[in-house]
């Protein structure tokens, strides 16, 4: 009977379950895993130079294909420092299985050099944390972690694994199939519910929460927008998961989101939702929400604190698959098409779209002594290809990108619906992986951009197609602006060094770019996109204005 180490079991399992990508920083505690990746033809070995572009770049990864992959450090410190990834994956809903390596069975909980327990460490941010105490474990626990990760609410599934168990044989070398969903409900009633109570309502709207890849949900989606009449708004950072040239998209909720949006949602009599929309940076704690209104969402998740926001609204949950229920959205309505006039609430929806175009204008004109974000984003969109997955970081430059790059046709937005800093350039190599030949294009802030450097390196390494824009001020911006908000004239520690960026890059082996100033930005643009491979441009821009 064919034996294996716990390490070979790791990488079958990954063949056999198409997980194509193992992103790591290499550590002493699982070698045996490196030792089998070596024989493998299937699996492509990724090491970072940051535990956090690891797990950055694998949820990334997971939230452009919807499946999980593996990410993986060494005991404590390098568990610590994949953590960000692991809560951005918990709190973003993104499916991720996440191993960490772990000292020797027989020196468990001894103070061993470099022991953290994970259970205790990683339980408040991931759905669940095994500690596999055999190798024989190891086939069920790897299934059951794939299931988990993907079931209900995605999420990220931590896996500890003590060095010699990755080293010690077993025969138990056979994996469990995953369970099958067979779905049986009717979605009939409850269509023809809420059909009828849209014909009903005055101000009604609709809001996407869904994935920011656009697939068939969202389709369905538009399709039954135009036929109810009714305005839709995506969620924050789920700006892609609606066309955004759909005639009746007006906006996204959460920061730097248009007032009219906002309002829009404040006045609604009936609320229509897909996915998990009901998250507190969309509804502002509840502020957001009107003060009384019947509410549908349409999940197959219902977040626990969801109940505190919710007022005196009435929240109904429609546990189901959001692509299931569209299906029979869109069935109804095909076979009632004069159910109601929607000509009146199209009407409303056209004035309220072009209420929303009209604060995405701007009149400002290139000045060459001047270098202003409104310019410099115009021109990105002007240049940025219409397939393009645009990976932003979490700063202040996001509210111009939010107010000038628009979603539509095929473009993708990939961001931190968590805010974490860091995350673009290694989501940048996460979305170049991922095997879409889509362009990527990375956005960051300086903040933002330092934290996670490094990874310049690994992109320039694979030679992946990623173009990354940093705007750089010199300063955390985001947080500026609240100082100035609640402690006008006090601003302290949010002024940053001169960095040079393009010199960074340059070292990196990038062809690399720097704009100091408006009229720059089209001409290298023009270049930027008549190039390929890993390409960097820096973006000196002035300080002020600051956004909230």
């Amino acid at each position: 009977m064919e034996k294996l180490t716990g390490g070979q079991l790791i990488v079958k399992w990954m063949e056999e379950s198409d997980i194509k990508h193992f992103f790591n920083v290499p550590g002493e505690s699982f070698l045996h895993i490196f030792d089998a990746l070596y024989d493998s033809n299937e699996v492509q070995t990724l090491s970072f130079r940051h535990e956090s572009g690891a797990s950055f770049a694998a949820e990334a990864h997971a939230k452009i294909t919807g499946k999980p992959i593996v990410c993986m450090a060494t005991r404590g410190p390098g568990a610590s420092n994949l953590s960000i990834g692991i809560q951005t994956a918990y709190y973003d809903g993104t499916p991720m299985i996440a191993m960490i390596g772990q000292v020797p069975r027989d020196r468990y909980k001894t103070g061993s050099f470099q022991e953290v327990a994970h259970e205790d460490f990683f339980k408040p941010i991931s759905k669940e944390v095994f500690y596999v105490s055999s190798a024989a474990q190891l086939p069920a626990i790897l299934k059951q972690a794939e299931w988990i990760a993907m079931e209900g609410k995605p999420g990220p599934v931590v896996i500890s694994l003590p060095t010699d168990v990755l080293g010690e044989q077993t025969d138990v070398t056979e994996f469990p199939h995953l369970p099958s969903h067979v779905s049986t409900v009717s979605y009939a009633n409850i269509t023809e519910q809420i059909v009828e109570k849209i014909s009903q309502s005055k101000s009604p709207i609709i809001i996407s929460n869904m994935e920011a890849v656009r697939g068939e949900k969202a389709e369905i989606l538009g399709k039954v927008a135009k036929k109810l009449g009714v305005p839709v708004i995506t969620g924050w950072r789920r700006f892609s998961s609606f066309s955004n040239e759909h005639p009746n998209y007006i906006g996204s909720l959460g920061l730097g989101g248009p007032k009219v949006t906002s309002d829009t949602v404040g006045e609604a009599d009936f609320i229509l939702g897909f996915g998990n929309m009901l998250e507190d940076i969309n509804v502002n704690g509840g502020n957001r929400l009107p003060e009384e209104a019947d509410i549908f969402q349409i999940c197959s998740y219902l977040e626990a604190g969801t109940t505190r926001f919710v007022g005196n609204n009435l929240l109904n949950y429609i546990p189901s698959n959001e692509l299931e229920f569209l299906r029979s959205l869109l069935h109804y309505l095909e076979e009632n098409n004069s159910i109601f006039d929607k000509e009146a609430r199209m009407k409303r929806t056209t004035n309220l779209r072009n209420s929303y175009l009209s604060t995405m204008e701007s009149t400002v004109k290139m000045d060459a002594n001047r270098s202003r974000k409104d310019v410099h984003f115009k021109e990105l969109n002007k240049w940025i290809p219409d397939d393009a997955i645009v990976a932003s970081d979490a700063g202040n430059f996001a509210h111009w990108l939010l107010r000038y790059i628009p979603f539509d046709r095929n473009r993708v937005y990939l961001g931190p619906v968590n805010g974490a800093m860091g995350y673009a350039i290694p989501a940048g190599l996460g979305a170049a992986t991922a095997g879409t030949d889509k362009p990527v294009w990375c956005i960051a802030g300086d903040g933002g951009a330092m934290m996670t450097i490094g990874e310049l390196e690994t992109i320039g390494r694979t030679q992946s197609d990623v173009v990354v824009v940093v705007i750089n001020n010199s300063g955390y911006g985001t947080i500026q602006a609240h100082q100035d908000k609640l402690f006008p004239g006090r601003a302290i520690g949010t002024a940053l060094g001169n960095v040079d960026f393009y010199q960074i890059a340059k070292s990196m082996n990038w062809n690399a770019w720097k704009v100091e100033n408006e009229i720059e930005i089209e001409n290298t643009l023009k270049e930027v996109v008549n190039s390929s491979g890993p390409r960097f441009i820096e973006i000196k821009v002035e300080h002020d204005p600051l956004s909230l």
